[in-house]
């Protein structure tokens, strides 16, 4: 999962230590804050635009002085076994739902998603009905997911329901009219007849020109 949602919720962790976060970049970007190294923590922000890109930050807690902007290490989205995957730098960061492992090439930390938790399946299974007069005529056309998540209907609010790893296999059941940032969100089915759906900016297909998608998989 990223089920390349990798969403997005604002929040803060309580750590050993009290510590203080800068928020998310874009209202719906997701963060997974990490447990505390030293005097901080890191902070992995997962871009609501284009959920195959990522960033780091180690941030120091409120109660020490910050000189200068923190670093920021930018990461992209990486083949996966399963869930989500991104690297950059000497970073790697991977996990599947609400969880996710942060390596920096000396330590590795554990790291949880700032908002709402993935629901349980049988209820994020509950996929809304779409609307006539909004959703396009049926397409099923093969196409392949760049990462990301699949939620339980066409919003970046609607809850996530699994992860996708990079170019994974999907079927676009159909274009369901909802249009976010230029890219239309898209009913889709993968694996074993498993439906959700996810946003066509980190999607692609070769087969046919397909409206509303990322252009092509080259």
């Amino acid at each position: 999962m990223v089920d390349m949602k990798l969403s997005l919720g604002l929040g803060v962790l309580a750590l050993a230590a009290p510590l203080m976060f800068s928020p998310a970049s874009a209202s719906f970007d997701d963060q997974f804050v990490c447990d505390a190294i030293g005097d901080g923590a890191y902070t992995i922000t997962i871009s609501s635009r284009d959920p195959s890109q990522a960033s780091v930050v180690y941030q120091l807690g409120a109660e020490y002085p910050q000189e200068g902007e923190p670093a920021v290490t930018k990461l992209k989205a990486a083949p996966s076994g399963s869930g989500f995957r991104y690297t950059g730098g000497e970073f790697e960061f991977h996990g599947k739902g609400d969880v996710g492992r942060l390596s920096d090439g000396h330590e590795v930390v554990e790291c949880r998603f700032q908002g709402e938790p993935v629901m349980e399946e049988e209820e994020a299974r509950i996929l809304p009905d779409l609307s006539d007069d909004m959703a396009w005529p049926p397409l099923n056309a093969m196409g392949f997911s760049l990462g990301g998540k699949v939620r339980s209907g066409p919003a970046m609010d609607a809850p996530q329901v699994d992860s996708l790893q990079y170019k994974e296999p999907v079927v676009l059941i159909q274009n369901t009219g909802v249009e976010m940032n230029g890219y239309y969100w898209f009913k889709i089915s993968y694996g074993e007849g498993v439906e959700g759906y996810q946003w066509g900016g980190i999607m692609c297909s070769d087969a046919l020109h397909v409206i509303g998608i990322y252009e092509t998989c080259e």
